[in-house]
């Protein structure tokens, strides 16, 4: 109930919510991704990337990720297992990233991506721009933010 508040709260005055620990958070993502409440969804992902992402929860949050279309969660955890794909793969829930065949291929092919250019203002076409970017450019055009790195990169293709 707590997070249906947060979610009304936010509706009605526009103030963010205080998310103060990694389950409210993800309870609020998904919460507010069923009601297509985007801006609560962007900032409840945002949160979990800045506060709760650690090399311990980079499995599980990857999860969460990719079953919510949350692309910059997703391109983060996926950060931290090329950072240190032994840790993360020792953790708790790489045993579900496992039972995921799209995910490992999408992990193997991410790892193969120069980051040097994935923070910049790369050409889209190479995949090398990152989520952020992405968002950044298709926001400023009053464009929908919301949904997979795919999503977003098809999104911008049809508004260049």
């Amino acid at each position: 109930m707590r997070t249906h508040r947060k979610m009304m709260k936010f509706i009605y005055t526009g103030n963010a919510p205080e998310l103060k620990d990694m389950d409210s958070t993800k309870s609020s993502l998904l919460l507010v991704d069923r009601f297509g409440c985007t801006e609560l969804k962007l900032f409840s992902e945002s949160t979990l990337v800045a506060e709760f992402l650690v090399l311990s929860t980079a499995a599980n949050l990857m999860l969460l990720a990719e079953a919510h279309s949350c692309a910059l969660l997703k391109e983060a955890s996926m950060d931290w297992y090329v950072a240190s794909p032994t840790e993360v793969a020792n953790s708790d829930d790489w045993t579900l990233v496992e039972k995921s065949p799209k995910l490992l291929v999408e992990l193997v092919r991410y790892m193969g991506i120069d980051r040097h250019h994935r923070s910049g203002r790369a050409d889209v076409t190479s995949n090398s721009m990152g989520v952020s970017s992405l968002r950044d450019w298709l926001g400023s055009r009053g464009l929908d933010v919301d949904g997979t790195r795919e999503t977003l990169v098809e999104r911008w293709k049809e508004h260049q």
